[in-house]
């Protein structure tokens, strides 16, 4: 088999971080092209010129947002403390070069990929899990605060509509059970990795450190929560707070239980929130907005940013 030279790999990479970033702008620019008139024209009289107190809104919306990756970068911080002592920048690089890789592999696979690859060999494995363990840790919040929405959500639906729930709950289910015994049946991810290896990764975590991923991990959900009510507030989406937030919790939580690539996560998640917020009589095109400006705020514009960190990445070659 023949072996490619060094320079060959170092154009070979190249042109993939291009590939990669050619393909991640041009899928915010179809996104973006895909909104119309009417989107627009309600989007501009609801938030820009009709309320003086939109503003006040608009700019909470941007704060939270910023606040939403501060709050992830610091939880990396703390996941690889034991591993290595790493800068605020250094986890800033690390985090938006791996939310602009996630747009293109389906699981965050980019994600955990680029992460690695910032270090040594002999420490991937275990930067690997600690990034397993801060998207599992934001997980069991998500089905947390989702479940106990949920019930409550429920409890105020018809049994027609509770049954259906149910089924698609049902059938979900055990699509990612196939998922997972197809997973490990085929090997597909050949790495020396286990449950046992993770919780014991865990496990040498401090107990400070341990509570703080935790705490991160629920700011980072209020926050991204509460971003998603105010937006939907800003483009006509009649709901109070209080009868927002199960709908809101309970769509999170179902779209976390779906197999879905990132880049259809805008609508994977704005179709249930149009389907759950039905239920209190608020139109699809508030929900569908909301959806898409969470998707711009959160995603695509830490993922341009990113792109820089992953057109400047140099993976570590050194044991």
């Amino acid at each position: 088999m023949l072996a490619l030279s060094y320079k060959s790999k170092q154009y070979l990479w190249a042109l993939l971080k291009v590939a990669t970033l050619a393909f991640v702008f041009w899928f915010i620019f179809k996104r973006l092209s895909k909104i119309d008139f009417y989107t627009f024209e309600h989007f501009k009289n609801r938030t820009l010129f009709d309320l003086q107190e939109s503003k006040w809104f608009l700019i909470s919306c941007l704060v939270l947002s910023v606040l939403n990756w501060l709050l992830e970068i610091t939880k990396w911080q703390q996941l690889v403390k034991n591993i290595s002592q790493i800068s605020f920048k250094k986890a800033t690089r690390e985090s938006l070069a791996g939310s602009t890789l996630t747009f293109i592999t389906p699981a965050k696979i980019g994600e955990y990929g680029i992460k690695a690859g910032y270090y040594k060999k002999s420490y991937r494995s275990k930067i690997i899990i600690a990034n397993i363990i801060g998207n599992g840790v934001q997980l069991l919040v998500t089905i947390l605060f989702g479940v106990i929405a949920s019930c409550y959500f429920l409890y105020f639906l018809d049994f027609t509509e509770i049954n259906r729930i149910i089924r698609v709950t049902f059938i979900t289910g055990l699509l990612l059970l196939l998922l997972l015994y197809l997973f490990r049946k085929n090997n597909i991810f050949k790495t020396e990795i286990s449950l046992a290896v993770t919780i014991n990764q865990t496990k040498k975590m401090t107990r400070s450190r341990q509570i703080n991923v935790i705490i991160l991990s629920v700011l980072r959900y209020l926050s991204f929560s509460l971003c998603f009510y105010l937006l939907l507030w800003l483009f006509g989406g009649n709901i109070s707070f209080t009868d927002a937030i199960a709908p809101i919790f309970a769509m999170y939580f179902f779209s976390s239980l779906l197999p879905s690539f990132f880049i259809i996560d805008v609508a994977l998640k704005g179709g249930i929130a149009i389907y759950l917020l039905s239920f209190y009589d608020v139109a699809p095109i508030p929900v569908m907005c909301t959806a898409l400006a969470m998707w711009l705020l959160n995603f695509a514009f830490p993922a341009i940013i990113g792109s820089y960190f992953v057109m400047t990445f140099k993976p570590q070659t050194s044991v």
